[in-house]
């Protein structure tokens, strides 16, 4: 109905807007005064202000920005370059933005996962595809509405919108153009700092607005007095001059409240980005449940659940009213067991082997270290001891074992049957594998074992020579495995079993594969079954 009123007051043409005196305007310069540059990469604020702030931008009035948790932030009103702003994601292939800041491990800070999540990217599509200005474009101190960028042009709130909006130029330019339209007007009639900055393109009511339609001239304006700012693709945005560090607790703090649906995994994958950016949320959490031997000891204690409930509000995970879905007298449901597994197992595995563990066949292996997390925990703080990158290995591994209904030996001759696979994982991380197929009780006891071990002897020596990991894996993990897997690998990763080597053409492989198929059909075998399961996947790794 709002949109109608638009339409009708646009065929009235007034003549003019009336406008208040001009108010004086920062030049886009100015904003470095509350934030100084910083060339120490995609990491600090002011990484790229100096290439940013000399795009197309016309400042408007100053405005507040509330946090969900109810920090304040000082903003500007920004009318900027659409294509000039870094949006988390590509909007086409919603892979990472190059640029885009990343954390110390290189991985995305947005805590929406664009990537994986296919519901996320059906919103952008379809928020691009019936655009709706109104709800876009508000003087509102929330984080809803406009998006809201960092002086370097960084988009740290409304990536979903940003990202539907440049979908939206290439795809449903006539959104755009309706966008152009009510923005036009909403400008015109006052309320973001634009009173008579920008002569009769804006501040007239018409036709006048037409001109948001192409490539336009804002007349007046003060980023250069001798010239006007053209745009091709203007979009209205706020400026957030105290936004204080790229990290993904800054940005979570901005979509705290929103009803986004996000599937359970990718929750994780943000909680544990979360409590990356803060070290010490992450050690609350990791050190009390430390003390105790299993995780059930933690949840039955009363003290540290409440310990981790306020930590939890505290670095802005939960909010409080979220608490009861979570927790019930003192003790986690059934729910927050879940949550908070999810959570801690985020501490242990990295992103893509959080995704492959809700995987059939490679999830039993991750309820298996979310029993294990008070050992695993410890382990993970013994520095040159730390067995998680073995872990994460250990997870890709038996992905990858699924997959092609691979034996150990079956997967390592798929990597060297072509000259030109090369084999990704460490030995260890097999080693790692084979203990978590013994299951839960014998994982947790080696760990536990190893650990003390570790700890006793990381000082000591052996022989003269403080004590190493590979000491460590043959004196207590080594003996827990199966016996003629531990000889394969040993012989492999010693380079002494050229047999193992075999070299194939990708035709050879074709061929037997074809021949194995009519063998298959005529006298259907469940072995060759399996066997031609695991060859094809063999080619699909191929070159």
């Amino acid at each position: 109905m709002k949109r109608k009123e638009h339409k009708e007051e646009t065929q009235v043409q007034p003549e003019t807007v009336k406008t208040p005196d001009i108010v004086p305007q920062m030049q886009p310069s100015e904003l470095l005064k509350f934030i100084p540059l910083n060339d120490t990469g995609n990491i600090k604020i002011g990484y790229r202000a100096s290439e940013f702030l000399k795009t197309p931008i016309l400042l408007g009035r100053e405005r507040v920005i509330i946090l969900a948790n109810g920090d304040i932030h000082k903003s500007v009103f920004a009318i900027v370059e659409l294509e000039r702003i870094l949006a988390s994601h590509n909007e086409n292939s919603f892979e990472n933005t190059k640029d885009y800041p990343t954390d110390v491990k290189g991985e995305n800070i947005n805590d929406r996962n664009y990537k994986d999540d296919k519901n996320a990217q059906y919103k952008v599509r379809e928020i691009a595809e019936k655009f709706n200005p109104d709800t876009q474009i508000s003087t509102s101190a929330t984080a809803a509405g406009l998006p809201i960028i960092t002086i370097d042009g960084i988009v740290v709130s409304g990536n979903n919108r940003t990202m539907s909006m440049k979908l939206m130029v290439s795809e449903y330019p006539e959104n755009y153009k309706n966008y152009l339209k009510i923005l036009g007007y909403e400008i015109g009639a006052g309320g973001y700092g634009y009173y008579n900055r920008v002569g009769n393109a804006i501040s007239s009511i018409g036709t006048e607005a037409e001109k948001w339609m192409a490539e336009i001239i804002l007349e007046g304006s003060s980023f250069d007095k001798k010239k006007s700012i053209k745009f091709k693709q203007p979009i209205l945005v706020r400026i957030d001059l105290e936004f204080p560090e790229y990290n993904t607790l800054e940005m979570s703090k901005y979509n705290k409240d929103t009803k986004k649906v996000e599937r359970p995994i990718d929750k994780a994958i943000k909680l544990g980005k979360i409590l990356e950016g803060s070290q010490s949320c992450s050690n609350i959490i990791s050190d009390k449940l430390a003390e105790f031997e299993n995780i059930s000891e933690f949840y039955a204690s009363s003290p540290s659940v409440n310990l981790i409930k306020n930590n939890l509000i505290s670095c802005n995970i939960l909010t409080q009213n979220e608490i009861p879905a979570y927790i019930d007298k003192n003790t986690f449901s059934v729910a927050g067991k879940e949550f908070l597994e999810n959570l801690m197992a985020g501490m242990i595995l990295d992103k893509e082997q959080l995704i492959i563990s809700e995987l059939e066949g490679v999830k039993r292996y991750k309820q298996i270290i979310v029993q294990s997390l008070p050992v695993l925990i410890k382990n993970s703080k013994l520095n040159e001891f730390s067995l998680r990158n073995y872990l994460n290995e250990a997870i890709s591994i038996q992905h990858k074992l699924v997959s092609g209904n691979f034996t150990i030996p079956d997967l390592i001759s798929q990597f060297t049957m072509f000259a030109d696979i090369k084999e990704t994982y460490s030995e260890k991380s097999y080693y790692i594998n084979l203990l978590l197929s013994t299951g839960k009780n014998k994982f947790k006891q080696t760990i536990e074992s190893y650990n003390k071990s570790a700890e006793q002897n990381k000082d000591a020596t052996m022989f003269g020579e403080p004590i190493t990991i590979n000491e460590l894996f043959d004196k207590i993990i080594i003996p827990k495995l199966d016996e003629a897997i531990v000889k394969f690998l040993k012989q492999y990763f010693s380079k002494k079993a050229e047999t193992i080597k075999i070299k194939i053409t990708k035709e050879q492989l074709t061929q037997l594969i074809r021949g194995l198929e009519i063998q298959n059909k005529y006298k259907p075998n469940e072995n060759i079954t399996k066997r031609l399961r695991a060859l094809k996947i063999t080619l699909k790794y191929s070159k």
